[in-house]
Order: C-alpha cells, then sequence, then structure tokens
C-alpha cells in the first residue's frame, strides 16, 4: 500500500483532521497486480510530541471489496 495524497484540516491546537488517499495493490495471479484505490479519514491527537489516532471513519468496505475480487473468502 502506498499514501497517494493526504489531506490535512487543523481542528484545535491539539487535533487535526486527515483524510488519506490509498493505492492499494495486490497480485493474486502472478504478473498480473490489482490495484485498487482507497480513502479514510483520521481524527488525530497531538500528545507529548506524538501523534495519536483519536479515530477513523473508512469510506469503503475493504473486507468486502477484497471479496469481491477473490482475494479474500
Amino acid at each position: 500500500s502506498e499514501i497517494v495524497r493526504l489531506e490535512e484540516v487543523s481542528l484545535d491546537d491539539k487535533h487535526t483532521m486527515v483524510k488519506a488517499y490509498w493505492s492499494l495493490r495486490f497480485e493474486k495471479d502472478p504478473g498480473r497486480p490489482i490495484v485498487e484505490e482507497a480513502a479514510a479519514r483520521h481524527v488525530l491527537r497531538r500528545q507529548e510530541g506524538l501523534w495519536q489516532i483519536v479515530f477513523q471513519l473508512d469510506h469503503q468496505d475493504l473486507t468486502k471489496r477484497l471479496q469481491e475480487l477473490g482475494l479474500v473468502t
């Protein structure tokens, strides 16, 4: 997986909301990659100089999509 783009919005002095756009690459059959795009929002809190995830909201059902692609049962 690779982050393609980030959109950041500061909420206050401790919290930030980030929308992350992902490119997910799977290879069920050798030489035939499957590339899927995904997105998720994260609310982050800065505490003691480190970012912590407060919550994450996925914009799609990844498990269902992987089942549709035949990558998981």
